[in-house]
């Protein structure tokens, strides 16, 4: 299995890319998605094998979420045929007959149990085009040689399970701004720290407080108000690069999560967004309004502990800008003697 793992490029900067979008879906609940295990069940009819599921490959594993006729156990990514699958060319991945296939037929999955004969997946795309995993089908019988209609009926089939995952993170947005929560910003953060902690890499956390937003309330009203705060929020993600994550925290406050390369990357990102918006035209916003945000960014430092110490951190960052008035940025790289009596337990 050697070569079918040097063929995956696991340490490519695509492959980080796409392990970077795996991080970031909320698997949360999916185990219990009756849409899933209706199209699981659908796939395993219309290709006629006993065994289907829908698997997430991560960076050691591939793990199913859920599935019919088959344990749905973590498999070692060396193993997995859907790490292949994934790495190969093509939406479709097929193997017909494991046992006469050079590429699998020595795998302990095929050799012992379950003793896979027939297999094929449909690849399951994220937001920005990464391969996150499969819908697949298997046999361990009989081998398949399955017909064009069938093969076409997986694709369909993989489609509605990536429109499912959509929908369960849409439940997870704002319903103002279409961005992710706290609750979200939370989950990816932590996961984002610990990653950029083992590799020893700078992250960054942007907090946003648009100027004078009760003003925008009470002249133009709480719907006029929203489209605002819409506004904002667009604005916001078309700046994001694809390995930054936005999210909307409450009222008029936003965040932006920044994974670095270079520590000096994070003032720059951040000037780069206030200038954006301090240009926009807010049609939304009362006449002569101009978008002058006050921003707190944050820096991880090797005395944290969490990524709790680098939300702390940026919330006093911003409590300093907003001291500093309109169109203020402050950047914190490490902690401030106030930071121990002013965020002890947090605000979020």
């Amino acid at each position: 299995m050697t070569q079918l793992i040097a063929r995956t490029g696991v340490h490519s900067a695509q492959e980080a890319e796409r392990l970077r979008e795996v991080q970031r879906l909320d698997r949360s609940g999916l185990e219990h998605d009756p849409a899933l295990s209706l199209l699981v069940s659908l796939a395993s009819s219309c290709l006629e094998a006993p065994m289907a599921m829908v698997s997430i490959v991560d960076a050691e594993h591939q793990r199913p979420l859920v599935g019919v006729g088959c344990d749905l156990e973590a498999i070692p990514r060396d193993l997995s045929f859907c790490s292949q699958a994934i790495a190969a060319e093509g939406e479709l991945f097929v193997i017909p007959d494991a046992r006469r296939d050079p590429r699998f037929r020595d795998n302990p999955l095929v050799r012992g149990e379950p003793g896979l004969r027939f297999y094929a997946a449909a690849v399951l795309k994220g937001p920005h085009g990464a391969r996150l995993g499969t819908l697949c089908v298997a046999d361990p019988r009989h081998p398949h040689h399955p017909r064009e209609r069938q093969r076409q009926q997986l694709r369909w089939l993989a489609d509605l399970v990536v429109l499912e995952l959509q929908r369960h993170e849409q439940h997870h947005r704002c319903p103002v701004t279409g961005l992710p929560t706290l609750h979200q910003l939370l989950r990816v953060g932590r996961k984002e720290w610990q990653a950029a902690t083992e590799q020893a890499q700078p992250l960054a956390l942007l907090l946003l407080d648009c100027n004078n937003f009760r003003a925008v309330n009470r002249s133009c009203g709480h719907e006029q108000g929203d489209h605002f705060l819409h506004d904002v929020g667009r604005a916001l993600a078309e700046h994001a690069r694809p390995e930054d994550f936005p999210a909307h925290m409450q009222a008029d406050r936003f965040a932006l999560l920044l994974p670095l390369q270079e520590v000096e990357q994070g003032i720059t990102l951040a000037r780069e967004l206030q200038s954006k918006l301090a240009a926009m035209e807010l049609t939304s916003a009362p006449p002569g309004y101009v978008m002058n945000p006050v921003i707190g960014l944050a820096l991880t430092h090797a005395a944290d502990r969490s990524f709790d110490d680098l939300v702390h951190r940026s919330e006093q960052a911003l409590d300093l800008a907003r001291l500093q008035g309109h169109g203020a940025l402050v950047e914190l790289r490490e902690a401030t003697p106030l930071q121990a009596a002013n965020h002890t337990s947090g605000r979020w």
